[in-house]
């Protein structure tokens, strides 16, 4: 009356805890190749739980490399210091302990000041981004006065060994930004170069920079700023009318402070007296605040050029003492139309007479609607005719200038002038002292492309000529002159990379963009002697650019009129009889001249020339002379269109006496590692997919730090899978069946093992219930340790769990039994979508237990689920839910209905369980509509009338789409109708003309959720048109009808 059997290889765990220490882990956040993270040698187990004590956790002092590379330099200034700042981020409080730059310092050895010396410094961010120079962290200062130098080299700033110690970045201080997810805290080091001491024996000072191009794998570390002295903008000092009369006319109303403020509604008003209305307005100029001149000196030196009928200086330099002079006038007059004459006028105090201004024309003053007017007067001859004539300078006349507004009627009638505004700013160029975003200039080199000699002979041909003058090298070009005058002529071509257009701008507009312009500077550089008894013989040795037929308001009528200019600053710049390299810088103004020359039509082409001249006669040593050239170029120094990064290095660290796991991030597969006291953390956790690989499983320690080194001291769990042995046992007088589930255990040994770790877990049904645990490897069963607990899952299976195992064999006593269980539904087989489901449960033979029920899509996912506890005290032993079907799923299909009911205690466990499928569905439909003509033609007008059903007469459908699509040759036509009232649509269609083919009509009604949809297709045979002929049946006689008559006939 028994049955028994065997189940074989039915899978389970066994577990057991070992500590491991691991020593000198080390982990290097940019280079993780060179980590040496915790591992553990597994063969065969997997880990499962950790718990790891961190111990001696140290940061490593590490240098950021904000740029190692460079391709070009920022040069001092001879007009003072420049302090240059390279934006960087950091993720967390720390240390600056040094800073290095790139740099080349032409020094002078004899003189160590202030002046000369390099200084590095720190500082925050304020909240917009731009450093903050008021709030300096720290700053060290070095002196070069020892040995010059031609190499650029590493100047190294230590600041950790200084007096002050190194810079503390405090991240609550300073402006933060999230890129990329993650946190970042701006600082700034700011760089001070010195000013170029070439005057003084020095020389100029470099600090190399390398652009990002875009296509760098670095793009950039942070924005770049500055502070320079060669930063300008037009500042505009306003002047007030200080004096002014009415000499012909009433004033009615208004003084002085009526000129001020157009929006004030304070107007100087006067009425004509006779037929004139004469206003005179005296301005006192404030003194000059950024010119090297007062007004008083500015026309003498004027003056000065005019009696020497010189004023080339001036009309090259005119901005660089005046920018602009601004007259702001709103005026306006009554009865327009009587005024003969209207004249503004200054007054020419040189010679007593009143001068017509330019500024304002008659219709400007003599608008009846009151308009704020601006004229701008920039143009140098202009400045300089009010400079000398109309500025008084005299004594107590306080910079005078006065003007005056004349009007003079035709007597008819009564006019009044009412003058709302008149002021006069004075803009100069200032230098630009605040922090400027800025790019550093990058510097484009041009050679010489074509060379010509006029009057005189060489010995190179083309190519060796063009290749002797790239390099100031030991290689030359030698030009004979066949009298005492030689001419060379350069052509080169420029700035092809760039587009033409940013320099078509207006000259005002291209010397004020903030901080420099688009090209700031040029130098022509040209390395030559002139071989010649005495210097002295040399009258001309000067360099011209060649400019055609162009012309310039920057240029003097002589030279307008020369096809060539002299652009080295004197006749005799290059007067050289050793060789020397003669270098002559163009500022923004002469650059944006020179620009304008380009021959842009021919590859923006550009011609200079050296002509040589001397005052020997024929016969004289010299009269024959030899001028070498070793190099002729043209540098620009161009605003660069990427972004840039100072070749420097920063070195950083943190106190690791203070150090914890939180303050810099460290983390083990992703979860923090907390703090544990300083330099001290704890991890703990469970671990799901602890799977060795060959062999070895590794830990993943991670920290924003770039680079961090520990000790471990770890306790893990560890498990493996083991083969079970299920043998059963049934019997006919008895409701349990006996099950005895046993293995054979061999513990790992590889590490320390904890003892009382070790353990198994095996997944049973879940009515199953645990009876005893013993060794079974002696004769005798041993029932000592195996301590166990059992933990039933809400599905079909519990995990069984024993602790305290050792090796051997084991078995494992269980029993299950039984239960009957009821569930009935209120449908079966199928349901619609729009229906609701009740299920009632029962358990005859028990009371109280959890019952659930729970339905499954076709993809096996739970949809929907509802639970009951029964309460065994209350005798309950049924239950009941309801399934509203559309609440959780819109789509129909097979679906699984599963109730089960789980009851247990100490002793006994019981399970039920019923699973039934439902097929969810929708309402059918279908519609019908008016039969065509049997004969259909082309042009024809049909109309497809539709009635729409549905198998529940309850659903309604008004409002819905329905979609006729007609198909002809290769055109499709899509129509859309809605379903009215009484459920019906209408589409009337209209045959196109011809076609080839059928015309194939498809109607489709959509459905929605409860209703299927419903499609129908067929195609037409269209005949072609009839034709129709007139008659009359009996034709007109022309005795009827008498004049022109049209007839009109419908078919």
């Amino acid at each position: 009356n028994e049955i028994t059997g065997i189940i074989s290889d039915r899978n389970g765990k066994i577990f057991t805890n070992i500590t491991v220490i691991d020593k000198a882990a080390y982990i290097n956040r940019y280079q993780p190749a060179l980590n040496i993270q915790p591992n553990l040698y597994l063969q065969n187990w997997n880990l499962t739980y950790a718990q790891m004590q961190f111990e001696n956790i140290t940061a490593i002092n590490y240098t950021r490399n904000i740029e190692t590379e460079f391709s070009e330099f920022i040069m001092s200034s001879t007009k003072g210091r420049i302090y240059i700042y390279q934006k960087f981020s950091v993720e967390l409080s720390q240390y600056v302990n040094n800073v290095s730059i790139l740099i080349l310092d032409i020094i002078n050895p004899t003189n160590s000041t202030d002046e000369n010396s390099w200084e590095v410094a720190i500082v925050n961010c304020s909240d917009n981004g731009t450093p903050n120079q008021f709030e300096t962290l720290g700053v060290l200062q070095k002196f070069h006065a020892l040995v010059p130098s031609f190499s650029p080299w590493w100047e190294i700033f230590d600041f950790k060994n200084s007096i002050d110690g190194p810079i503390y970045l405090n991240k609550s201080r300073t402006n933060r930004t999230i890129e990329n997810g993650v946190l970042k805290y701006w600082f700034a080091m700011r760089v001070k170069i010195p000013q170029d001491d070439s005057r003084y024996g020095g020389g100029p000072k470099l600090l190399y920079f390398n652009p990002d191009e875009g296509t760098s794998p670095n793009i950039g570390e942070g924005d770049t700023f500055a502070q320079s002295p060669e930063f300008s903008f037009d500042n505009y000092t306003v002047n007030y009318v200080k004096e002014n009369k009415t000499i012909n006319g009433t004033r009615v109303s208004g003084g002085i402070d009526s000129f001020k403020n157009w929006t004030d509604n304070d107007r100087y008003f006067v009425k004509n007296e006779s037929q004139f209305v004469n206003i005179t307005t005296r301005f006192e100029l404030d003194e000059l605040k950024n010119s090297n001149y007062n007004w008083s000196e500015l026309k003498q030196v004027l003056w000065w050029d005019v009696t020497k009928n010189d004023l080339n200086w001036w009309v090259r330099e005119h901005y660089k003492y005046i920018f602009s002079i601004n007259l702001y006038l709103a005026i306006n007059v009554s009865n327009t139309a009587a005024i003969n004459n209207a004249n503004l006028t200054f007054y020419n105090y040189v010679q007593d007479l009143w001068n017509i201004s330019s500024t304002f024309s008659f219709e400007n003053i003599t608008q009846e609607n009151e308009v704020l007017l601006t004229h701008k007067i920039r143009d140098p001859i202009t400045k300089a005719i009010y400079i000398l004539f109309g500025i008084d300078t005299g004594v107590n006349r306080n910079n005078s200038l006065t003007f005056k507004f004349e009007y003079e009627s035709d007597g008819s009638s009564e006019f009044n002038v009412s003058i709302n505004q008149f002021t006069l700013e004075i803009g100069e160029l200032e230098e630009l002292n605040t922090i400027q975003q800025y790019d550093p200039q990058i510097q484009e080199l041009y050679n010489v492309n074509n060379v010509t000699h006029f009057n005189g002979t060489t010995d190179f041909v083309l190519n060796e000529a063009l290749e002797a003058l790239e390099f100031n090298d030991n290689k030359r070009i030698q030009n004979t002159a066949k009298t005492n005058n030689i001419t060379i002529e350069f052509t080169f071509n420029v700035l092809n990379e760039l587009n033409n257009s940013l320099w078509d701008v207006d000259f005002y507009d291209w010397i004020i963009v903030n901080p420099y312009p688009i090209i700031p500077l040029m130098e022509i550089r040209v390395a030559s002697n002139v071989s010649i008894r005495h210097e002295d013989n040399i009258t001309l040795a000067t360099l011209e650019l060649y400019k055609g037929n162009k012309t310039s308001e920057f240029l003097s009528d002589e030279q307008n009129a020369a096809p060539w200019i002299q652009v080295s600053e004197t006749n005799r710049t290059f007067a050289f009889i050793k060789e020397e390299t003669g270098i002559i810088s163009l500022d923004a103004g002469f650059t944006w001249i020179f620009l304008q020359f380009l021959n842009k039509s021919n590859n923006n082409t550009v011609k200079m020339r050296l002509r040589y001249q001397t005052n020997v006669t024929n016969g004289d040593p010299d009269w024959a002379y030899n001028v070498s050239i070793n190099h002729v170029s043209i540098n620009f120094y161009i605003q660069n269109a990427y972004t840039s990064d100072i070749a420097s290095t920063i070195g950083l660290g943190l106190r690791s006496a203070f150090l914890t796991p939180t303050l810099i991030k460290m983390q083990n597969f992703g979860t923090n590692i907390t703090n544990n006291g300083y330099q001290k953390g704890i991890w703990d956790n469970s671990i799901s997919d602890g799977f060795p690989q060959q062999g070895f499983y590794e830990f993943n320690i991670t920290s924003i730090w770039p680079e961090i080194k520990f000790d471990l001291v770890g306790i893990y769990e560890i498990e493996r899978q083991q083969a079970f042995q299920w043998e059963y046992q049934l019997s006919e007088t008895r409701e349990t069946i006996l099950w005895s589930i046993s293995a054979d255990f061999l513990y790992y040994a590889y590490y320390n093992v904890i003892k009382e770790s070790r353990s198994l877990n095996i997944i049973v049904p879940s009515n199953w219930k645990l009876m005893e645990v013993f060794n079974y490897t002696n004769l005798t069963p041993i029932t000592s340790g195996g301590w166990y607990t059992d933990n039933i899952t809400t599905g079909l299976s519990q995990i069984i769990f024993v602790y305290n195992i050792s090796d051997g064999i084991w078995k494992i006593g269980m029993n299950s039994s039984m239960s009957v269980m009821y569930a009935n539904y209120s449908a079966s087989g199928e349901i619609k979508i729009d229906q609701i489901l009740d299920v009632n449960v029962s358990i005859p033979n028990h009371y109280g237990g959890d019952v659930s029920f729970e339905v499954y899509n076709e993809a096996a996912l739970m949809i929907f689920s509802n639970y009951d506890a029964l309460n065994k005290t209350l005798l309950e032993n049924s239950t009941f839910f309801n399934w509203d079907v559309s609440e959780s799923t819109s789509n129909t299909g097979k679906h699984y209905l599963k109730t089960y009911w789980v009851n247990y205690n100490q002793t006994n466990a019981f399970l039920s369980l019923n699973v039934e499928v439902i097929n969810v569905t929708k309402w059918t439909s279908n519609f019908t509509y008016v039969p065509l003509p049997g004969t259909i033609r082309f042009g024809q007008a049909v109309s497809l009338d539709l009635d729409f059903f549905c198998e529940n007469s309850s659903i309604s459908f008004e409002g819905f789409p329905v979609k006729f699509t007609m198909k002809y040759e290769t055109l499709t036509e899509p129509f859309t109708r809605y379903i009215d009232t009484n459920y019906e649509t209408l589409l009337n269609y209209t045959v196109p003309d011809s076609f080839t083919g059928n015309l194939n009509i498809t109607i489709e009604f959509y459905g929605n959720y409860r209703i299927y949809g419903f499609i129908e297709e067929f195609s037409l045979d269209i005949e072609e048109k009839l034709g129709v002929n007139i008659e009359f049946v009996i034709t007109p006689d022309i005795q009827y009808l008498t004049g022109t008559h049209y007839f009109s006939v419908k078919v």
